[in-house]
C-alpha cells in the first residue's frame, strides 16, 4: 500500500501478503534526498488475521490513519504518528469503517462506508494524552450527510460495486461510482457515475449534501476485465493534510462534548453493513 503524505510517500507491507513479508515492512520515500527511510515496522500483523487489507486512510495532523478489514469483514484503525515513528490502535466504532481516502476538513473527517459505497460519513478525530504520557487516538462517527443524488447507467451496476470520494478544496467534492457490467462474458463498456457535491448546513442546523451536477460516463472496456475504483484524484486539486501542530492545542484543552450519531442513523449503519456482509459473504449466515 502507497500513501502520500506530507510530501513523502509511504509504503507498508500489505498484511495480506504472501509470501510472509519481509524487512523493512514500512518505508518512507523522501523526493528530496532521493532515498528511502526505513520505519518503525508495522506491528499488526499478527493481531487481525493474515487475510487482512489495508482498505482506506486518512492524513491529519501530523498522524496517518489507516483502516483495515479482516476476512469477515470487521474493521479496525491503526494510526501512524509520523515525528514520533509510532505505531497506535485507534477506538472506532465497529459499524463505520471507512474505504478510500477519507480528507480532513477542519475538525470533521468525511470519508465514504467501507461497505456502502453511496454513503458518505463525517467522522471527528480525537488525540488525547494518555496516563502514560504517550496519545490516545479515537475516530467516532458524527452523521450521516444525506442528499447525495447519484446518475444511474443505463444497466444496472451488479456486483463488486465500488465508489471513491475526492477533494475539490472547501467542501466541495466529487463521488466516483462504478460495478461490475452486466452479465455479458466479454462486456464492451463498463459505466461511471460521477457526481460533484457540496456540504452545506440545512434547516435544524444539521449537515446536508446539496448535489451539484452528476452524470453517467460509459468507458470503452473492449471485452476485458472489468475495474474496480482504487485510487481517485484530480491534478488540479492538491491534498489537503492539516499539520501537527493544529492538533497541540486540542490535546491541552478539556475534552468538549462531541456531536455524536444518532440511534436512527447508526441502527441504519448496523443494518446495512450487516445486509452487504451477507451479500458479499453469504456462508456467514452460518
Amino acid at each position: 500500500t502507497l500513501v502520500s503524505a506530507y510530501d513523502k510517500l509511504y509504503y507498508v507491507a500489505s498484511p495480506a501478503c504472501s509470501p510472509p513479508i519481509k524487512e523493512p515492512s514500512f518505508e518512507r520515500y523522501d523526493p528530496d534526498e532521493d532515498v528511502w527511510e526505513r520505519m518503525t515496522s508495522f506491528p499488526f500483523y499478527h493481531d487481525y488475521g493474515s487475510h487482512t487489507k489495508i482498505i482506506g486512510y486518512a492524513v491529519c495532523y501530523g498522524v496517518i490513519l489507516f483502516s483495515l478489514s479482516d476476512s469477515y469483514l470487521n474493521p479496525y484503525v491503526v494510526a501512524f504518528h509520523e515525528s514520533r515513528n509510532q505505531w497506535n490502535r485507534v477506538t472506532s466504532a465497529s459499524y463505520a469503517s471507512f474505504r478510500g481516502r477519507a480528507v480532513a476538513v477542519g475538525d470533521t473527517i468525511y470519508a465514504l462506508h467501507a461497505l456502502m459505497e453511496e454513503v458518505i460519513i463525517a467522522f471527528s478525530f480525537r488525540m488525547d494524552k494518555g496516563e502514560d504520557g504517550g496519545i490516545t487516538y479515537s475516530l467516532n462517527p458524527q452523521f450521516i450527510l444525506r442528499g447525495l443524488k447519484i446518475a444511474r447507467p443505463p444497466v444496472p451496476f451488479r456486483e463488486l460495486k465500488t465508489g471513491y470520494l475526492v477533494h475539490l478544496g472547501n467542501k466541495d467534492f466529487f463521488h466516483v461510482r462504478t460495478g461490475s457490467p452486466d452479465g455479458e462474458a466479454c462486456p464492451m463498456v463498463q459505466y461511471l457515475s460521477i457526481t460533484t457535491f457540496q456540504i452545506i448546513v440545512g434547516e435544524g442546523g444539521r449537515h446536508m449534501i446539496k448535489t451539484i451536477h452528476s452524470t453517467v460516463y460509459p468507458v470503452d472496456i473492449k471485452g476485458r476485465e472489468w475495474f474496480s475504483l482504487e485510487f481517485c484524484f484530480t491534478p488540479e486539486c492538491g491534498d489537503y493534510e492539516p499539520i501537527e501542530e493544529e492538533s497541540v492545542t486540542s490535546m491541552n484543552q478539556p475534552k468538549q462534548e462531541e456531536t455524536t450519531l444518532d440511534e436512527h442513523d447508526k441502527q441504519f449503519l448496523i443494518h446495512e453493513g450487516t445486509h452487504r456482509k451477507l451479500l458479499a459473504y453469504p456462508w456467514l449466515r452460518e
